[in-house]
């Protein structure tokens, strides 16, 4: 009669036990689609973050670099500057000492022409 009873307990005990597993597979699927589900943020969340610091370092670069670029332009207009300056100081000193040079010729000929004179009374 025992057995009797096991083998009624049987299919139901089969049932029951067919319907745990059931529901553990489903837990267990839930589990990790919340598992997955978890993750895919993680990994958006950081693509982002490494997206954000990708562009603020792009941003930083090009902050440098149009400085850099902006400070070589300066350089340039000064150094343009300075040899305009000197071009003009040049200039004005070649200027001065061609009349450095012309009064020397006026006192060379002057004296010359005295020289003549001088001698043309001898």
């Amino acid at each position: 009669m025992s057995r009797n009873n096991g083998s009624d307990d049987g299919p139901a005990a089969v049932a029951a036990a067919m319907q745990r597993v059931l529901q553990l597979q489903e837990d267990r699927a839930e589990r990790v689609k919340a598992v997955c589900e978890e993750h895919q943020m993680a990994v958006a969340e950081l693509q982002s973050r490494t997206l954000a610091r990708y562009r603020e370092e792009l941003r930083h670069r090009e902050k440098k670099r149009a400085h850099r670029v902006a400070k070589m332009a300066s350089s340039v207009e000064r150094r343009k500057a300075i040899e305009v300056k000197m071009r003009e100081l040049v200039q004005r000193m070649h200027l001065e000492v061609r009349k450095v040079e012309e009064m020397m010729l006026v006192g060379y000929h002057g004296r010359e022409m005295e020289a003549r004179s001088s001698m043309e009374g001898l």
